[in-house]
């Protein structure tokens, strides 16, 4: 989807990018969207999953050997460094978990 057909309210739901600038500057039309048609959100760029309901927030930040924090460049859910030499560099051993 183009710069100029971007719109969190409005575009197919699984066309939503959360990492559009758009989307970082302000993420309130995609978070409401989201919470309203797809509390449990996959990326289709990154694989990365979005979780927009409180209490599924509460419930995972509990229960983190279940619901990891760990992502890996590349691999599944990992987000794609394309062609940044640095930031696959930086990537390569991925995030430590957050407890």
């Amino acid at each position: 989807m183009s710069e100029v057909e971007f719109d969190p309210s409005t575009c197919p739901i699984d066309a939503i990018n959360p990492m559009h600038p758009e989307n970082l500057k302000c993420p309130a039309v995609m978070n409401r969207r989201l919470h309203a048609e797809a509390p449990v959100f996959r990326d289709p760029l990154t694989g990365m999953y979005f979780i927009s309901r409180y209490e599924d927030v509460v419930t995972m930040s509990m229960d983190y050997e279940t619901f990891s924090s760990v992502v890996f460049a590349g691999g599944p859910g990992g987000p794609q460094v394309g062609d940044d030499s640095e930031m696959a560099e930086i990537m390569q051993g991925g995030y430590e978990n957050v407890n």
